[in-house]
């Protein structure tokens, strides 16, 4: 999975350095397969951050030049491609445990 890095500035040329030697943030979601809204506020608090930052707010800059944020979208990604196939043919969410196993409803 591709990495983008934002906020270090083109002429940066030792970005493993400067993002070690930073406070970091990790945020990430989908660690179950049910939890499918998580990832769409995970995607959007990443819009918001390019959002304001290509917007030059101030304390989103700031925030983005000072400390390392990580990002995952999605940390279970086969409960997420397996909740989307059954999604696809029922029209229904399942109730799929993260052994896979589906409970009836």
């Amino acid at each position: 999975m591709p990495g983008y890095l934002i906020g270090l500035g083109l002429n940066n040329t030792n970005w493993k350095t400067a993002l070690l030697s930073r406070p970091a943030i990790l945020i990430d979601s989908m660690h179950h397969t049910r939890e499918l809204s998580t990832m769409s506020m995970t995607v959007y608090t990443m819009i918001k951050l390019l959002f304001q930052y290509v917007h030059n707010d101030f304390e989103t800059i700031y925030q983005l030049r000072n400390t390392a944020i990580y990002v995952i979208p999605v940390v279970n990604w086969d409960g997420y491609l397996k909740s989307s196939e059954i999604y696809s043919k029922t029209k229904s969410f399942s109730y799929m445990r993260k052994n896979r196993h589906a409970y009836p409803s």
